[in-house]
């Protein structure tokens, strides 16, 4: 972006930017079950961190889950629990490495992920909808460029204090 392109008041031509960002924040916590006690089978958080099991033709690792649903370790050992124990999952150790997990789906959990996968694809063709295709690439871009601005202030306050200052990962 072009530093001279910003006004001289660049906290006003932010805040609504900001504003939107607070709603869509929010909105994603909603719908990914955190205050949401009426979702039925997986909630949207739970689907992310199964979403690779799907078409996967081995168990995968938890930290590669976890990874991949944008969570930290802890978070994503206690997702692991919460489906294991509410049979979606079944664990197996890894043969190379002791302390491992690696997760698979039950046939229940198989049947609920891909009923939450039919939903996630329906619910993007109405944002796509609504939001008109050919705006998406540009909102992606501008996501993006803010997206890296957040990770370099993190890993420049990570930097300024040897302590990681993490965003919430819940979001």
């Amino acid at each position: 972006m072009d530093d001279d392109a910003l006004p001289l008041d660049a906290d006003a031509a932010f805040a609504p930017l900001e504003r939107e960002l607070k709603r869509l924040m929010a909105g994603l916590r909603r719908a990914r079950g955190h205050g949401n006690q009426y979702s039925r089978g997986l909630t949207m958080a739970q689907y992310q961190f199964v979403e690779a099991l799907i078409d996967a033709d081995e168990p995968i690792a938890v930290g590669a889950l976890a990874e991949h649903a944008g969570l930290t370790r802890p978070s994503a050992t206690t997702t692991a629990r919460a489906l294991e124990e509410g049979g979606i999952v079944e664990r197996s150790g890894d043969p190379r490495d002791a302390r491992v997990v690696r997760l698979a789906l039950t046939a229940e959990g198989r049947r609920q992920a891909s009923e939450r996968r039919a939903e996630q694809h329906e619910w993007r063709r109405q944002i796509a909808s609504a939001v008109g295709l050919a705006d998406l690439a540009p909102g992606a871009r501008v996501l993006a460029a803010i997206s890296d601005q957040i990770e370099a202030y993190v890993a420049a306050q990570a930097g300024s204090d040897g302590v990681e200052h993490a965003l919430d990962d819940d979001c």
